[in-house]
């Protein structure tokens, strides 16, 4: 049988403890690691140490530790008054600003804890330092953001931002809330928010319902009538927002109120004037466009059966107060248009804009711009409402034809482009175009840019285009450089358009 000993491989002695510890403390980088005399003076240096104090061994050894303080602590005696405090409670631990062998400083947390040996004889101390500085900056500017957040908050006076506990009692209360609702911070603190609400709603258990649903889908929304302090009620918008840590532990709700009784007010007394206006224009128009159809029929009359009677000049007056009817009849059909918009209900649906383009545009062209080239690009969709759209192209197709029916060769051209997700339409024309000084003009009512002898027309179409482009909540906006052309951009708000 082999003897074990020779089958066996010797471990060599190990090395003494002291050194095996020494080695260990020696290899740590992120820990400053080192000891004290009894009085302070540095006996033992890290690699750490010197990676954060800047220090090498041979220039730290037999220094006193206070070459690490600031003037102020030093004047403040807290190195000594640190390794005592460590002396009577067994360990001092504090966080402060230190120097480094550069003389820049970096926030450290600190650790000091006596040695003493087996029969209790204090040998020194262990000091163990680590850089926070980094932490520091991050909790400061954290700090900083928030007493900034805090301070805006507070400065709001038009909203009502106030934070409540997970049970809905109010923790918060900003100058806007004060302000709205009437009750001072001291005064509300602590309350319930159901103090917000009228009789029948806390009856009819809507507070809870609004806790509930924010908790459940994250947030809350609501328009309704609200209390303040001394009883007056308003009409208020409400979001109540749910707030959860990393955790999905529920530690709040933040809610914002605004005050909209005067916009809703002015939105009932907008729609009483909308309804009038309409009825006037009815009326109006009714009575405009009677007399105003007598005066171009009887004047056609007078064209077809007496024009043998009359020399040129009563020819030329007879036939410019045809004209003059029939504009005023353009106009008021214009105008009638305008007002309709305001009121009309949007209706959308996806739209093949190239096949309306294509349609209008060739029934425009009949027969006036026969030698206008159309452009038009395939398969542009939208998601509108194809009455108003038609009314759109059908007015930036009318004013491209004309203005560039005195070009040598018109060119009418519709098409799309998408820049930063958007989806912008456009129709562009190589005509006369238009001083860009005056481009805020283009879609007020009435303001024209050229001559109505030159090229006729109302002022009154793009003002329309305009109103319909917003009431999709989309843009208008044209560019153009005098005598080569114009381009006509708008966009739609094309939620829920299929691109082909």
């Amino acid at each position: 049988m082999p003897n074990a000993d020779t089958q066996c491989p010797q471990k060599s002695p190990p090395e003494p403890y002291q050194d095996q510890y020494k080695i260990l403390i020696d290899n740590i980088k992120d820990y400053g690691i080192f000891m004290l005399d009894p009085e302070g003076y540095i006996r033992t240096w890290n690699r750490g140490a010197q990676l954060i104090k800047g220090y090498a061994e041979n220039e730290i050894l037999g220094r006193h530790f206070s070459v690490f303080y600031t003037p102020s602590d030093l004047k403040a005696q807290l190195p000594q008054r640190e390794l005592k405090r460590a002396l009577l409670e067994g360990k001092c631990e504090e966080e402060g600003w230190r120097l480094r062998k550069d003389g820049s400083m970096f926030w450290a947390n600190i650790v000091i804890t006596p040695l003493f040996d087996s029969s209790g004889h204090h040998m020194g101390f262990t000091k163990v330092t680590r850089d926070l500085t980094d932490r520091a900056f991050a909790e400061r500017a954290l700090k900083e953001s928030e007493e900034k957040f805090r301070l805006m908050v507070e400065a709001v006076r038009d909203y009502v931002i106030i934070m409540l506990d997970p049970a809905g009692r109010i923790i918060s209360w900003n100058s806007g809330a004060e302000r709205i609702k009437g009750w001072t911070e001291k005064e509300i603190l602590g309350a319930h928010f159901s103090v917000f609400y009228t009789e029948e709603d806390r009856q009819s258990g809507k507070v809870e319902i609004e806790i509930n649903t924010a908790i459940r889908e994250g947030r809350f929304e609501d328009y309704g009538w609200r209390v303040k302090k001394d009883g007056n009620r308003f009409f208020a918008n409400v979001i109540l927002t749910a707030l959860f840590d990393e955790q999905g532990k529920l530690k709040g709700f933040c809610k914002i109120t605004r005050d909209i009784t005067e916009k809703m007010e002015s939105d009932e007394a907008l729609k009483k004037a909308y309804t009038e206006l309409e009825s006037f224009s009815y009326s109006v128009s009714h009575d405009l466009r009677a007399p105003l159809r007598r005066l171009e029929g009887f004047s056609d009359i007078l064209i077809s059966t007496q024009s043998g009677q009359l020399d040129e000049n009563g020819k030329h007056y007879l036939q410019r107060i045809r004209e003059s009817a029939q504009r005023m009849s353009q106009l008021i059909e214009d105008l009638l248009n305008l007002s309709k918009i305001g009121q009309a209900e949007l209706t959308r649906t996806e739209i093949n804009l190239s096949e309306m383009a294509e349609r209008i545009a060739h029934d425009v062209q009949r027969p006036n711009y026969l030698a206008t080239q159309l452009k038009i690009k395939k398969d542009v969709v939208a998601f509108a409402d194809a009455g108003l759209l038609r009314t759109v192209l059908h007015n930036l197709f009318e004013n491209a034809l004309k203005y560039s029916s005195k070009a040598t060769s018109p060119v009418v051209e519709f098409g799309e482009l998408v820049e930063d997700s958007r989806q912008i339409y456009f129709i562009k024309d190589n005509g006369v175009g238009y001083n860009s000084n005056y481009a805020e003009r283009l879609f007020v009512a009435f303001q024209r840019l050229h001559a109505s002898d030159e090229f006729p027309g109302h002022g009154v179409g793009l003002a329309t285009v305009k109103r319909i482009i917003s009431k999709h909540g989309g843009q208008i906006w044209s560019e153009s450089t005098e005598g080569h052309g114009a381009t006509f951009y708008f966009t739609l708000n094309n939620s829920g358009v299929k691109h082909v």
